[in-house]
């Protein structure tokens, strides 16, 4: 399997830690850490490249609430900054898995949807009587780290980006919801 290399670059590009700037803010709810980065976004994109650069970027804590839908589970969200830097890796590493996942996966691809989810859903309803509904209890908190990074490391090279991904992964949390 061909592994990729030199996306490092890639990621902590000014202007693309700007479009990933923007990415994040979609949905923020307008929390008072994406304002304060929003004010001041030229230095706070320009301080994370540097910190991206030098590799002495380190993600903050998680932040935890409650939801009901329909049942009471904890949500973890990572800091604003952090998810700036999630959008930056995952918009280049997603040409490079595109081609991993199943046809009718849909969720947060591009040219997917809800839409195209829901017409498909209905085509296999009318095609089937049988379906599973499931919900695997505290997956992403007994998700295995090393598995998950052995997994990157099958298809990225760059051992800056392998170094970044890595921190991402062991900061976290597991055992919270």
């Amino acid at each position: 399997m061909k592994r990729i290399n030199n996306l490092f670059e890639q990621v902590i590009k000014w202007e693309h830690l700007y479009d990933s700037f923007l990415k994040a803010m979609k949905g923020t709810g307008k929390t008072d850490a994406s304002c304060k980065f929003f004010f001041y976004y030229e230095k706070e994109i320009t301080r994370l490249q540097k910190e991206l650069d030098d590799e002495s970027y380190q993600p903050g804590r998680y932040h935890y609430y409650k939801i009901h839908d329909p049942k009471q589970r904890i949500i973890a969200v990572a800091p604003f900054r952090d998810r700036v830097v999630h959008h930056a890796i995952v918009s280049i590493l997603t040409p490079i898995y595109e081609n991993c996942f199943i046809f009718d996966s849909y969720a947060t691809r591009k040219n997917k949807g809800t839409h195209l989810a829901i017409c498909k859903s209905q085509k296999f309803m009318r095609q089937s009587t049988w379906y599973l509904k499931s919900d695997i209890e505290k997956f992403f908190d007994t998700v295995d780290h090393d598995i998950m990074i052995y997994r990157v490391k099958r298809k990225v090279k760059d051992p800056k980006l392998l170094n970044l991904i890595e921190k991402l992964i062991r900061n976290t949390p597991s055992g919270q919801g």
